[in-house]
């Protein structure tokens, strides 16, 4: 993932230098926006030059063609390799082109596409499609490395494109840390990993626009650590909050199972924790995450979805399913402002201010509210 790569030959000499409008780039034209068999390109032969696909890059940009579109055309011209990474090649062999010179440029049209390309990140230790696909050990190259994003979106990319059990990652990943699935269950370990791509897939959709994919933003997020292996810190012991009606055994229960599994506790039961292994731990934070669209949801979205859930049971205007989801969000407003010091400090200072200006307390707004924007009020 290159940086301060240019991507672009518009308006550049390096266009007339080397004669890329030559007549195989009208040929090259004429079959996109014609019948797209390949016939008269003679790209059967097995090779096939990086000057082409320079010119495939620059038939799409002259011609605002979209990339899903060229893409497609390339799979079927190029029916042997079909799972190529060719966006990525077209767009590094237009950066080559651009930054090199004279023979050396020459040099480089003229070598062959290598097929075999997985991304930039892999490609940089050496580690090709064949690697991948046969399982081979490359660990000694592949711990001289970090793993970040733009690593594990390089992977889960090559998995797609070669239609691959996802499954497969967890292999791979374990030749960049000794310790990541060093028990061997790889089921397991794709468990966590898999709610953990799925939200870095979402972001990355967000960030990478058309018009400037190499955002500031887009890089950072290629460029953050993936954390493989969850970092032992210490932990502070949470306790539950005691109900202040405990009598009605019904609502306790509703209370109970929606604070362990639908409000994202990540305190878990106090006589399970000591049990608990780290793995273990880990497999239940990406299983909530998964779950959650990987979306960061806030207060008000968990009071929204106790509020629905709640009114398919007790009926929207029950006063039991009231006092239950009022008591919900409660309890995660008194868990959210532990971990959350500044929520605290904001609910004293809305405090210092309820004899001047006459305010609601934050868990009564946000219930109002989640009942309004719900559309069970």
């Amino acid at each position: 993932m290159e940086e301060h790569a240019d991507f672009s030959l518009g308006g550049k000499e390096v266009v007339t230098e080397t004669n890329l409008r030559d007549e195989f780039y009208w040929k090259l034209v004429a079959d996109f926006i014609g019948p797209q068999s390949g016939e008269g390109l003679e790209l059967h032969k097995g090779t096939c030059k990086n000057r082409v696909l320079i010119q495939v890059g620059l038939l799409r940009e002259e011609n605002n063609f979209p990339w899903t579109a060229v893409l497609d055309w390339l799979k079927k011209i190029f029916s042997r390799h079909q799972s190529a990474n060719f966006r990525c090649l077209i767009e590094r062999g237009i950066a080559a082109t651009c930054s090199l010179e004279n023979d050396a440029r020459q040099s480089f049209l003229e070598s062959n596409v290598n097929f075999n390309f997985v991304g930039p990140i892999c490609d940089s230790i050496g580690v090709e499609r064949k690697h991948l696909l046969e399982l081979k050990d490359f660990s000694e190259r592949a711990q001289s490395i970090e793993v970040t994003n733009g690593l594990i979106l390089e992977l889960t990319d090559f998995v797609d494109r070669e239609k691959l059990a996802p499954v497969v990652i967890v292999t791979w990943l374990r030749n960049f840390n000794p310790e990541f699935c060093k028990n061997g269950n790889v089921q397991r370990a794709y468990q966590v990993l898999r709610g953990k791509i799925k939200r870095l897939k979402f972001y990355s959709r967000n960030f990478a626009t058309r018009s400037h994919r190499r955002s500031a933003a887009m890089e950072s997020l290629l460029q953050s650590p993936f954390e493989l292996v969850k970092t032992k810190t210490p932990k502070l012991a949470k306790k539950r909050i005691k109900r202040e009606d405990a009598s009605n055994h019904e609502k306790a229960s509703v209370t109970e199972e929606y604070d362990s599994s639908e409000m994202m506790e990540s305190g878990g039961s106090e006589d399970s924790g000591g049990n608990e292994s780290e793995f273990d731990n880990e497999l239940e934070s990406g299983s909530r995450e998964e779950s959650w669209e990987a979306e960061g949801l806030t207060l008000l979205d968990i009071a929204m979805l106790s509020v629905q859930k709640l009114s398919s049971i007790y009926g929207q205007n029950s006063a039991t399913c009231q006092q239950v989801s009022l008591d919900l969000l409660r309890n995660q407003y008194a868990l959210t402002c532990k971990e959350h010091p500044d929520m605290s400090e904001f609910e004293q200072k809305l405090g210092s201010l309820a004899g001047e200006v006459p305010l609601a307390s934050p868990v009564h707004f946000l219930n109002s509210n989640a009942w309004l924007f719900s559309g069970c009020a």
